[in-house]
C-alpha cells in the first residue's frame, strides 16, 4: 500500500471547494435554468471536497494500515 501525504488530500480537497464556491458564484450571473444546473454541477464538487477531506483524516489516522 503507498503512504500519501496527508497534505496532498487536504489541498486536493480545498481545490475541490473552490472550484465548488466559483462554480456556485457564476452560476448566479445566468438564468434560472443554466443556474439551477450549476448548482447541480457544484454538487459533485462539493462531494468530492469530502470525500478527499474524509480520506486526509483517515491517512492522518493511520486508517489505512
Amino acid at each position: 500500500m503507498v503512504y500519501r501525504s496527508v497534505a496532498l488530500y487536504r489541498t486536493l480537497g480545498l481545490v475541490s471547494l473552490v472550484v465548488t464556491l466559483l462554480v456556485i458564484w457564476l452560476g448566479w450571473q445566468f438564468e434560472v435554468a443554466i443556474r439551477n444546473a450549476l448548482l447541480i454541477v457544484s454538487l459533485f464538487f462539493l462531494v468530492i471536497a469530502c470525500m478527499y477531506f474524509h480520506l486526509g483524516n483517515e491517512e492522518a489516522r493511520g486508517a489505512f494500515l
